[in-house]
């Protein structure tokens, strides 16, 4: 009987070993089908990421687990890739509207460079005993300098210089309108006092209010008798060199800017001019010109280029003045706009 009993034991203890044991091995698969599962769907969720679904996600099994952190650590990543690449999107889309608006600006201020050409001389004006010429530069894509030279019929020329306080598109709309009030006055003006002081009082208001001056110069040439009447508002005199001197004399004129002062009165000189006689009117963009060491062209070395290009004709003389300013400048920026008139006598 003792036999039998512990067969009757052993047996007994060996089931239940057997149980334990499948259920220890039910309890692992059903582990390891878990852990796989966990595995897979941070797998997915990856290849999802990677091919570009910002919104990816892994699902997160058995939150306190390595994998369930592992899964959560993935999410916070996700949702801040999604957050960077819509600000992405916001910076790119910004980018591009300000693209656009710099190349509408651009296409803008080569219509109005365009247009301001337009409104310079395009060549030389020859009539009788006199020729001029002129160049402007403007030190951006437009700017406040301006210059005209227009017959009087058969009879003389009426010319203009003139320069807005400052560079850029607010001085040159200002220089066009004063163009066109330049050429309404210069029909109905005896004078180039008369010229200016029209301008002055016509101009005042706007220039006041937008807190600008214009500086210019105004002569009328009479081709029967020769003379030039010159009138001045607070702008660099010009340059006299009659033919047969060594140097330069320079046409003083009273008179303030336009725009100070409501009502101003010019004075006006008048010189007769002989065959050679060369008169160069500028502005001072052309004198307060800089090297590097910071000296400026001046007029001495404007008087000294004119002369020694005195036998050449207003075009080559301009451009020669321009050549020597370049060199003197040896590439330093030009901080303001440049303009410069010749008149010569021919005969």
């Amino acid at each position: 009987m003792a036999f039998a009993d512990i067969d009757r034991r052993l047996v007994r203890n060996l089931a239940g070993l057997g149980l334990v044991t499948i259920l220890a091995l039910a309890a692992a698969l059903s582990g390891g089908r878990f852990i796989l599962r966990q595995i897979d769907a941070l797998v997915a969720a990856t290849g999802k990421l990677a091919s570009g679904e910002i919104t990816a996600r892994a699902s997160v099994l058995g939150g306190g687990s390595e994998l369930g952190l592992l899964a959560s650590a993935f999410n916070s990543m996700a949702a801040t890739l999604q957050l960077r690449d819509r600000d992405l999107r916001i910076a790119q889309d910004k980018t591009r509207k300000a693209e656009v608006e710099l190349a509408v600006t651009h296409a803008q201020m080569a219509i109005a460079t365009q247009i301001q050409r337009s409104l310079l001389p395009d060549d030389p004006l020859a009539l009788d005993c006199v020729r001029f010429a002129g160049r402007c530069i403007p030190a951006d894509a437009v700017g406040g300098d301006y210059f005209g030279y227009f017959p009087r019929g058969v009879s003389g020329v009426d010319s203009l210089v003139g320069d807005v306080s400052g560079h850029g598109v607010g001085p040159a709309l200002l220089m066009a309108e004063t163009r066109s009030m330049f050429l309404a006055e210069r029909l109905v003006a005896t004078s180039a006092a008369q010229i200016l002081a029209k301008l002055n009082s016509l101009l005042y208001d706007d220039l006041d209010r937008a807190g600008q001056f214009i500086s210019a110069s105004c002569a009328i040439f009479d081709v029967a008798t020769r003379e030039l009447s010159y009138a001045n508002a607070g702008h660099p005199p010009a340059l006299l060199l009659r033919a047969g001197t060594m140097g330069c004399t320079t046409l003083t004129a009273e008179g303030a800017l336009l725009g100070i002062s409501r009502h101003v009165d010019f004075t006006e000189v008048k010189v007769t001019l002989q065959a050679g006689d060369i008169v160069v009117f500028y502005t001072d963009g052309i004198t307060e010109a800089q090297n590097g060491a910071g000296e400026m062209f001046g007029v001495d070395r404007l008087g000294e280029a004119v002369a020694a290009l005195r036998a050449d004709d207003p075009e080559i003389l301009v451009a020669g003045v321009l050549e020597s300013l370049e060199s003197f400048a040896g590439g330093t920026r030009y901080e303001d706009d440049l303009t410069v008139v010749a008149m010569k006598l021919t005969r």
